[in-house]
């Protein structure tokens, strides 16, 4: 009995290591998501299965396919606990919340790893929740656009354009201020990345200024100095420089 009741023990203390092997395991490859309730859902079945079990006296509307489903939640406590639910179903399901600029209304869930919008949740009047079917889904990014949602791509491709903007602003405007600088004595400076170097005009020819460049400075930080600077005497034209504060 003894014998029997040792190795009992053993067969049992090998399934608790291989129990605690397995959640290891688990825990470390995601399968934490399994736990979740909702994980297999998509993101349309899923809202309705959240919202039901959050709001549970509230209508739920599912219209057909690139419609996506519709709910008033007009309890606040309600409402708050079923955005939180649909925020953390993005989450679980490797995705990342992206507020729309006015963050009441809406967030759309972004899955990094695959580089597309997976669906999207707008909170005004009730929740509306649509889910992306394909990449090329062009109805989604439709109805997001008028959500109030901006795609990753068009908010670069937005700062690219005002960043090129600012560029031919400056330079739109060191042509019209150009005449500050064309004559003898004027302070000029002209700007290099993080480097700010300053000088004095000595000469004119034309649209052309000779300037001794005397000084440079790291722009932020004045006080401190490029190493291998030298002094010199430089020709260059005359909206390529500014009149230096």
């Amino acid at each position: 009995m003894a014998k029997e009741l040792y190795s009992f023990g053993k067969v049992t203390l090998r399934m608790m290591k291989k129990g605690i092997a397995a959640l290891m395991t688990c825990a470390l490859s995601g399968c934490a998501s399994l736990m979740y309730p909702y994980a297999n859902l998509s993101p349309e079945k899923a809202a309705v299965e959240i919202i039901k079990a959050e709001s549970p006296q509230t209508r739920v509307d599912v219209w057909p396919a690139g419609i996506g489903i519709s709910a008033g939640v007009y309890n606040r406590a309600e409402a708050s606990r079923v955005r939180a639910e649909l925020e953390r179903y993005c989450s679980r399901t490797n995705g990342t919340v992206i507020p729309f600029p006015k963050s009441t209304q809406g967030f759309l869930c972004y899955s990094f790893p695959k580089r597309i919008e997976t669906f999207a949740v707008r909170t005004t009047a009730g929740f509306n929740v649509l889910e992306k079917r394909a990449a090329d889904d062009k109805t989604f990014d439709i109805n997001v656009a008028d959500w109030g949602y901006v795609s990753i791509e068009r908010q670069n491709e937005l700062a690219k354009q005002a960043r090129e903007k600012a560029v031919a602003d400056k330079q739109e405007q060191q042509y019209r201020d150009a005449y500050k600088v064309k004559h003898v004595g004027a302070r000029v400076c002209q700007d290099q990345k993080n480097i700010r170097f300053q000088g004095t005009v000595e000469q004119v020819n034309g649209d052309k200024v000779k300037v001794f460049v005397e000084s440079a400075g790291y722009i932020g930080a004045p006080g401190l100095r490029p190493g291998g600077f030298q002094q010199e005497y430089y020709w260059v034209n005359a909206w390529a420089v500014y009149a230096c504060e």
